[in-house]
């Protein structure tokens, strides 16, 4: 008689025919892959009873093929990534029955299911071990088969930490520094924004720092707006949103005084800002375009103190003024060039009052001479 039971289950039992002399047979019904049966046989004569195996049960596990050949794209050989997905690939060959689907573990715990040979899958931070099993599509209904063996992933997740300055103002120009971890950024990342702001001169710091110039549209509508980082590898990154702030009480350079000068002049120009936090030790940089040059900038005041000399060649006429904090450039106010007074002539005069007397003492001269040469009759 052949016992046996089903993962520790009840006891069961089935008598075995005779084949041939000492050759005896009997069946275990089909178990669903993963389990666990054991068996033995009792052989009776009707006094003594033999049993195998003698001591203990023995014992099989019940199986379908594993997935084999698993791997994701874009490994090295140690298997490190700084992403939040993966594309994972396997073979399975010589299946016994066809397959419904796979489906995808992480540690033991099921992560998704696909028909395909191939899934996207989530990652999280640290290693984790990545299993595949195919389910069959058998005559007892759909069983798994035997999980393939662990791909191990060890994942640093990238992500975008803080983006400073974190607001700014309808028509306002400044410089974006986006900082995170694990962003391993290179040349080719770009980075996209609201229909809004324009983005440009984007310039990688280190492998985890982007600085960007922002231009906000002068007519941005209040609220918040979403910044996203797209790698090489195709990873996009959200940053923390970006506000949009109402015009009311953006900075600016309210007016400069005075707001002209002329070509070659060197003097002082006081520029008055608005709802701008003053710095006594970091003043900001100022321009004020071709042929102006700034040579010195005190903080005094609601404003700053800047020191100009305009070049005698410096282009005429108005031109905006740009003070740049590093961060920030305000605009706002005017300053015009206009042109040199005319010059003191210490030569000869040559006006029409100067020719006039000369031109009249030549014509009398002239009609002496003619008189004296006239013949007489």
């Amino acid at each position: 008689i052949l016992f046996w039971t089903v993962n520790d289950g009840p006891l069961l039992q089935s008598p075995m025919t005779a084949l041939a002399d000492d050759v005896f047979q009997a069946g275990i019904e089909g178990q669903i892959s993963g389990s666990v049966v054991r068996w033995w046989i009792e052989a009776s004569d009707g006094i003594n009873v033999q049993r195998f195996p003698a001591i203990s049960d023995a014992e099989f596990e019940v199986a379908l093929p594993p997935p084999s050949d698993v791997s994701g794209v874009g490994l090295s050989h140690t298997n490190r990534v700084a992403t939040t997905q993966l594309t994972l690939l396997w073979e399975l060959h010589d299946a016994p029955y066809s397959i419904g689907e796979f489906e995808v573990r992480r540690d033991g715990e099921s992560l998704l299911r696909t028909g395909e040979y191939t899934a996207d899958i989530p990652l999280i931070s640290g290693p984790q071990d990545l299993t595949v099993v195919a389910r069959y599509e058998t005559r007892h209904g759909v069983m798994d088969g035997e999980p393939s063996a662990p791909f191990t992933v060890t994942a640093a997740l990238p992500e975008v930490h803080t983006v400073s300055p974190a607001s700014g103002w309808p028509g306002e120009q400044l410089r974006l520094d986006i900082k995170g971890e694990n962003l391993y950024l290179s040349d080719d990342v770009s980075l996209v924004g609201h229909p809004d702001i324009v983005l440009r001169d984007l310039t990688i710091i280190d492998a985890h720092h982007l600085r960007a110039v922002a231009s906000i549209a002068a007519d941005a509508e209040p609220g918040l707006a979403t910044l996203t980082v797209l790698r090489v590898d195709g990873e996009a990154l959200d940053a923390p949103p970006f506000e949009v702030l109402p015009a009311a009480g953006m900075p600016r350079v309210h007016s400069a005084h005075p707001s002209r000068a002329r070509q070659g002049a060197k003097t002082t120009i006081f520029l008055e800002l608005d709802a701008y936090p003053l710095s006594h030790r970091h003043p900001p940089t100022v321009s004020m375009g071709e042929g102006v040059l700034v040579e010195r900038i005190y903080t005094r005041g609601s404003g700053l103190d800047v020191e100009i000399v305009v070049a005698p060649s410096a282009p005429l006429g108005s031109r905006v003024i740009e003070v740049d904090d590093g961060t920030r450039v305000l605009t706002g106010a005017a300053f015009t060039i206009t042109d040199q007074l005319n010059k003191p002539n210490n030569g000869c005069t040559t006006g029409p009052r100067a020719i006039a007397p000369r031109l009249t003492w030549l014509l009398l001269l002239a009609g002496a001479l003619w008189s004296r040469q006239r013949p007489t009759r």
